[in-house]
């Protein structure tokens, strides 16, 4: 609803919504934050992008980004710098994102796109827990970096 600039919706307005969406046949991803939808020809993990969030009424929710596209912030941050500690890690890619506080919200955000990454086989965990990339995340770090670029 958000996306479409509507800010107050019942539930007549959201279940009509609900419709709309259902008649798209979309790909849906669940997560934690919420339901994602997709474009028909789209495969959600092959995601490649990431967008920094904007001022006012561009200003995106954390909870209105998809954990695809965090990991792919995560993977540009380690490419960046090669290798992380956890908590630095969140605190850059929270940045890259365009966010400077690191409130409950965006911590549990970005704390799944670590893990969707890892999960991926995108990042590893060194032997003094810090997290770098692996071919995968470096291949997926420059096709989101390139995406972000243009």
């Amino acid at each position: 609803m958000q996306s479409y600039g509507i800010t107050r919706a019942g539930s007549r307005i959201q279940n009509h919504m609900d419709k709309i969406l259902a008649n798209l046949s979309l790909n849906l991803t669940k997560q934690e934050n919420g339901i994602f939808h997709w474009k028909q020809s789209q495969d959600p993990d092959a995601y490649i992008g990431y967008r920094v969030n904007g001022d006012g009424d561009n200003r995106r929710d954390i909870r209105d980004i998809p954990v695809q596209e965090v990991a792919n912030a995560v993977y540009a941050v380690l490419y960046e710098q090669f290798s992380m500690a956890q908590e630095d890690l969140l605190r850059e890619t929270a940045r890259k994102l365009g966010y400077t506080r690191l409130g409950g919200n965006v911590l549990a955000i970005l704390n799944a796109g670590i893990s969707y990454a890892q999960q991926h086989g995108c990042t590893e965990q060194g032997s003094n827990g810090s997290l770098t990339l692996t071919r995968e995340g470096i291949a997926r770090a420059e096709a989101a970096i390139e995406a972000f670029k243009s």
